[in-house]
């Protein structure tokens, strides 16, 4: 039973986390203006995880022009397909041109999803637990 609460806690938490992280990358997609950016450099580095096996941590730097300004930055939301030398689009804060992100329909649509998926399975799951007390 206990196991059970714990479960439903958990897919709610990652619902709600999922939800976020696409509203988020929807409103960007939605309320940025896009520009094209160039891949400058693409760091790729090994980190342990705790688990006693590593991941690969991807950090990617693109250039891009607004109003005339060149900015360099890290991109938010990269692909980890990305390589020196891609020409990209990507969207970037028109109060502070620097945040750049490569947020896409398809990841906000897919974290959306697996937020309602877990929503509702967490229902489902604290249904069925309920019934069967």
């Amino acid at each position: 039973m206990m196991k059970k609460i714990i479960s439903v806690i958990i897919l709610i938490a990652g619902g709600i986390l999922f939800l976020v992280l696409g509203s988020r990358s929807w409103n960007e997609i939605r309320n940025f203006p896009q520009t094209e950016a160039s891949v400058v450099a693409v760091e790729r580095e090994w980190v342990p995880s705790g688990d006693g096996d590593d991941t690969e941590q991807i950090t990617v730097h693109v250039s891009y022009t607004v109003d005339g300004k060149q900015y360099e930055e890290v991109l938010q939301n990269a692909k980890d397909s990305l390589e020196k030398g891609d020409q990209i689009s990507v969207y970037y804060n028109p109060q502070k041109p620097e945040y750049v992100s490569g947020a896409t329909k398809g990841t906000a649509f897919i974290q959306i999803g697996f937020g309602v998926i877990c929503l509702f399975g967490a229902v489902v799951l604290g249904f069925r637990t309920l019934l069967r007390r």
